[in-house]
């Protein structure tokens, strides 16, 4: 994380090692566990993102001003 972000308290952090936020992550048990449904994805690589979050059955919206991808 640049030092130039502040992280909150409250914040969540979750590495991941691919191009999908949520493969082989804790994304999806930490969404269903605060019971988090619609996401707001910004990003390079997004479309992988929103495909699988919508196959898990999350609802996504890409901003796209934001991303590139």
């Amino acid at each position: 994380m640049h030092e130039s972000i502040a992280l909150e308290v409250s914040d969540v952090i979750i590495d991941k090692r691919y191009n999908s936020a949520f493969k082989a992550t804790k994304l999806q048990n930490y969404l269903d566990g605060t019971g988090i449904e619609h996401l707001n994805i910004i990003g390079v690589t997004i479309n992988v993102v929103v495909k699988v979050a919508f196959k898990l059955g999350d609802q996504a919206a890409v901003v796209e001003q934001e991303s590139f991808s």
